[in-house]
Order: C-alpha cells, then structure tokens, then sequence
C-alpha cells in the first residue's frame, strides 16, 4: 500500500510539473483568431470561420491581421487537404513559409525550398517531418531581428539569417528589417483549416526560451 501511495505521488508530481511547463511555454502569447468570426483580420473572399476554425472554402484572396509584427512568434495549429497548398506570410512583401501537402504525387518533383515549412524560396527544411493531409499539425515561427527559425511538429527545421540572404542571389522586400502583417496564402481555394493561432511579440535580444 505504502509503495502504491508512494508510486501515485510521484506519477501525479510529475504530471503537475508537466502541465507547470506548458503553461510556462504559453506565457505572454495572445490569441488573434477567437474561433468565431473574423476579427482582428481584414476582409478575404474564400476564407470563413467554419467549426471554430478558420478555413479556406472557395477561391479568393490571402487572409493577413489588420496588426502589424516585426519581432515576434507566432503558434498555429493546421490541418491540409488532399493536394493542398498554402503558406504563411512574414512581415511585407509575401515573404512565405510553405505550407503543403508533402505527399501529394503532383509534388514530388519540387524545389527543396518548396516543402512544409521551408522558407519560400531561400531555405529548405532540414528534414521532412510533415504528417498526412487530414492530420493536425503545428507549427511555430520565431522572427527576432533577422533571425527565422521554423519548427514544425516539435522539430526545428530551417534556421535563417535574412541578412545573408540577402547577399545571394535572389532578392526579396520581406528580408529588409520592418514590421508587416501576418496572412495566410489561399492558394486557388485549396482547402486548409487553421486554428489556434497565437502571437508573442519579443524584441530584439529576447534569448530562445
């Protein structure tokens, strides 16, 4: 009886200390989609709030906060369809974070830089570790200074410093240091469903929790 006692408190410490971390991981970030209708978010055709989750349903027009963020991380809960394509827009210009369906036949010949979570365009991801459309996802972006970094299902998959990309070939107004809106890509009315989406503004020198 005394080892069973002594087991649950140690498995019910530790549970405590679980949930005390993950409500420390989520300090200081704030919703910008309260699951019920558009506010905070300028006007787009083909996007609507459907389930408590904000959703692609026709063609139409990319989706961005009427806000503006230059230091910032953004959290964010997607799920793709069948073939699916979209992507997440950063500070101005459309600079983009892919967002696709990795396992779509019709994508198999791509760029690297083309997959889930690469940095359209400049940086591939490290490794490939999107899940099936129809399956939740998460995803987080950490832009501080001029410094990206991607994680995607739990793994850090890009890490890019804008201003060395600027010194290569390709050029881009988004890797100029500045604030911008954030948006989401409707992509000829691809399906997606986003939901739980959440910003933590930083300023410049805030260390990597």
């Amino acid at each position: 009886m005394l080892f069973s006692r002594t087991l649950a408190g140690l498995l019910l410490g530790a549970l405590l200390a679980v949930l005390a971390q993950a409500h420390e991981d989520e300090a200081g970030f704030e919703p910008i989609f309260n699951h019920q209708d558009l506010s905070g978010w300028t006007a787009a055709e083909g996007w609507a709030v459907r389930d408590g989750q904000l959703q692609v349903v026709s063609r139409g027009s990319n989706i961005f906060t009427e806000k503006e963020y230059e230091h910032f991380e953004l959290r964010f809960d997607f799920k793709m369809s069948a073939g699916g394509n979209s992507g997440v827009y950063l500070r101005r210009g459309g600079l983009e974070v892919q967002l696709l369906d990795d396992y779509a036949e019709r994508y198999q010949n791509l760029q690297d830089w083309q997959y889930s979570g690469a940095l359209y365009g400049f940086v591939p991801p490290r490794e490939r570790v999107s899940k099936q459309p129809g399956e939740w996802q998460t995803m987080a972006l950490r832009l501080v200074g001029q410094e990206l970094t991607v994680v995607l299902n739990g793994t850090v998959i890009v890490e890019a410093d804008f201003d060395e990309l600027k010194t290569g070939e390709r050029q881009h107004a988004g890797l100029a240091p500045g604030p911008g809106r954030l948006g989401f890509q409707n992509y000829g009315g691809a399906p997606i469903a986003l939901r739980n989406l959440r910003v933590k503004e930083l300023a410049v020198g805030d260390a990597e929790p």
